[in-house]
Order: C-alpha cells, then structure tokens, then sequence
C-alpha cells in the first residue's frame, strides 16, 4: 500500500513535466503493464472476431498482420514517450494545440471509449450471470428482459463506487482475475488442441465468397487494429517511465504487448471455431458468454467461468471508470466534478449496455481504428518528422492544421471502411493524416515567415 501511494504521488507531481531520467524504471515496467491491458476477456473477443469475415487461416493472418502495425505504432508512441518522459496528453498539445489534445485525447481518444468499453464490460458481467440465471440476455434483433436490464443498470452503478472514490482497483478481485484468465486461457487451449487434432480448425470456414475474400481480409485488419489502437496511441503514458533506450522499448512492446495480444486473440479463435461447430450463429463468434452457453454453460462445469467473467469485469471496468472521469474532467477543466463525471459516464455506459452496444462490437471497433488511428499519426508525424512542436517555446491554443488534417485522415478511413475496402481503411487513414498534417504545418511555416 505504501509503495502504491508513493507511485501515486510521482503520477500527480510528473503528470505535466517531464520524468527525469534518475526517476525512470527498468522497460519491464512498460512491459508488464501493457502484458496486464492483453491479458482480458476483451482480447479473447478480439481474437474471435476475424473469423466472422474469414476462414481460419485468413484470419490468423489478419491477426498477425494487424497486431504488427499495433506494434509498430506502439513502438513509436513509446520511444517518444522515453525519450521525452511527457504524458501522451502533454505530446499531444504540441501536436493539436491546448484545446485541439483536450478534445481529441481526453474525449475522442480517451474518454467516449472509456465509456463505451464501461458498457460492452458491464454487459458481458450481467449477461454472464443472465445466462445462469436463464434470464433473456437480448439478442442483434432485441432488447434484454427487465430482470437483466435491472441487474445490468445496478452492476454498472456498483462497479463505479470505487473509481468515483479514487480507486482504480480493489486487492481481493486483482487477487483472483489472474487465476480466472489463465483458467480461460488454458480451456482455450484445450479446445484448440481438440479442434486442431480432428482438423476443425484448418476446415473452418464462415461461408465467405471467393468474390469477398479480399474485402474482408482488409476489414479483418482494420478491426484488429481497433481493438488496441487506443492503447497503441497513449502508450506515451507508461512509456515516460522507462530510459529512451530503442532497444529497451522495442523488447517492452514486443513481450508485452504483439506477444500477449497475439496470444490471446489466437485463443480467443479458438472458442470461436469451437462454438461454431456446436452450433452458434459465425456472425455471432465473437461474443464470449455466448460462446460460453453454446458451449455447455449451463449444463456444464462451465457455468463456473461465466460466474467468474462477472468478477473479473470488475477489475477491467473500475479502470474503464477511473480513466474515462479523468478524462472528462481534463475536458471541462474542473477538478471538482471528477466523481460526478465518473458516475455519469457509468450510468451512460450503463444504459447504452442496456440498450445493445454489444451487438454493434464489429462497428465499434472499425469507428476506433477509423478516428484514433489519424491521432496516433498527426502526433507521431508531429514529432518524427515536423517536430517544430517540440522546439518551439510555449503551445498555442489550437493547431487548425493538425485538426483538419485528423478530421480528413478519419473520413478517408471511415469512407473506405463502408464503401471500398482495397486496402486496410485506418492504414490509409494515417497515412493521409500524416502526410496532409506535415504539408499544412510547412505551408503555415511559410506563412508566418
């Protein structure tokens, strides 16, 4: 306790200054922590949703392909979080401006997926005690009954009380969510070497079109990217703790974030491929308390991972809350309000949870990798390349240029993710975001000359 409350009190002091070199820890640190934000339920999903679109060979290959440009944006977000020891939030200023990183990295980076991961967490807890309860947990076509909708609203407003109180997690459910995930994970194996030995997985097939294979495979990236792309953005945050040793960062992001992630998602296919052969709908694959009950939760010793999945979303959502009321408050500016925002974004995410968010997962994931990829490469084009934001003494109010170019790199995703998928939609995103970013801040360095 008292080495988390000093860790604490370095997190207040450094949080809008650089970390001095003789303050930084060993990249394990980096490692582990992000190892932690791969080892979820979350990941298992991630894993499972690729083969909604692709056979299962395809899809390991988006998996692979997409966890590596995850892995190169994360190296790059990291290295210029050691070798400048700033928040991502602090990066993001010189980039955007004062207000443009308030609106860009505490609301659209930050806080509105905190909140809407708070709702897909809070479903998956209340779906997962509904299913042993026998209770209607909804469905793509309707609602959930009003027992789980109750449960659902009541679990959301619990799992908020310790964040609104400063608490990013309690010592019992951290104690016991490690056991719980190498359970899953370890079932998860199991039933990959079961589907691997009878050539279920090699055969594996959701019914895709020769015609739509290639479509789907740059939709299947594009969705990878977007399950961590968030993380892959602000890894500045944890990075900052580490010394800017190339090395050090590239080994931090490869055994703690592509190795794990990787690992995770590989097993989440697993459970997919195996409820699909006992009878689940493919286009539904990806949602694992279904795949649990397809599975035999409820007549089997299964049920015990559904009770545990509740518990373990505990842990996963305090964090969603704490993160998501800071970044509300850093938007308003008023300090004050952090509980109350807190509990609003819960009862929000609770709501929407009520509402189905869940069953709109696959578009979620794509509105991430189409409007948090461009961010990721305004800064890091920023920094790489312009890096003026980085000499220059003070920071502006707002840079239009960064802004529009952001604006624009995430409609040319967004419009390649809906109508023509040639190539991976958040790639091309970033790509015109950067390139954009960097001729609009030469042509108003012109200007001012």
């Amino acid at each position: 306790m008292g080495e988390e409350k000093k860790v604490g009190r370095e997190e207040d002091r450094f949080s809008l200054e650089p970390i001095p070199l003789d303050k930084r820890k060993p990249w394990t640190y980096h490692a582990v922590v992000w190892a932690g934000v791969c080892f979820v339920l979350a990941a298992l999903m991630g894993g499972a949703t690729p083969l909604t679109l692709l056979p299962f060979k395809q899809a390991l290959v988006a998996l692979v392909v997409g966890n590596l440009i995850l892995f190169t944006i994360f190296s790059f977000t990291s290295y210029m979080g050691a070798k400048t020891g700033l928040t991502t939030y602090m990066l993001a200023e010189r980039a955007f401006g004062r207000y443009g990183a308030r609106i860009l990295i505490n609301f659209v980076a930050s806080g509105i997926p905190a909140f809407a991961w708070y709702g897909f967490e809070t479903w998956l807890a209340a779906a997962a005690i509904g299913v042993i309860a026998g209770w209607d947990i909804g469905g793509p076509d309707h609602l959930m009954d009003w027992r789980t909708a109750a449960f659902t609203m009541i679990t959301g407003i619990i799992m908020a009380i310790p964040p609104m109180m400063g608490l990013t997690s309690v010592a019992l459910i951290d104690f016991v969510s490690i056991p719980i995930m190498v359970a899953l994970t370890g079932y998860g194996l199991y039933l990959g070497y079961k589907l691997g030995a009878a050539g279920a997985l090699l055969s594996y097939n959701p019914g895709v079109p020769p015609e739509m294979m290639a479509k789907n495979m740059m939709i299947a990236i594009h969705i990878v990217v977007g399950l961590i792309i968030v993380g892959a953005t602000i890894a500045s945050d944890t990075a900052r703790w580490i010394k800017p040793l190339k090395r050090n960062v590239l080994l931090a992001g490869f055994l703690g974030f592509f190795s794990v992630a990787l690992f995770m998602e590989i097993v989440g296919s697993f459970y997919a491929v195996a409820a699909v052969k006992a009878g689940l709908s493919p286009d539904l694959a990806w949602n694992i308390v279904l795949v649990l009950k397809q599975l035999g939760a409820t007549t089997s010793f299964l049920w015990i991972f559904l009770l545990l999945a509740f518990i373990l979303q505990f842990t996963t959502n305090m964090l969603n809350a704490y993160s998501g009321g800071l970044a509300l408050t850093a938007t308003f500016g008023k300090s004050t309000w952090r509980p109350w925002l807190t509990l609003a974004g819960a009862v929000f995410g609770s709501i929407i949870a009520v509402l189905g968010v869940i069953w709109k997962w696959i578009p979620y994931l794509s509105m991430l990798a189409n409007w948090v990829a461009p961010v990721a490469a305004v800064l890091l084009s920023e920094f790489y390349i312009v890096k003026r934001g980085f000499t220059e003494s003070g920071v502006t109010k707002v840079r239009w240029e960064a802004l529009i170019s952001w604006l624009i790199g995430g409609f040319v995703s967004y419009y390649l993710s809906v109508h023509k998928p040639f190539i991976v939609p958040s790639i091309m995103g970033m790509a015109v975001a950067a390139a954009l970013h960097v001729a609009l801040r030469i042509a108003v360095t012109k200007t001012q000359k």
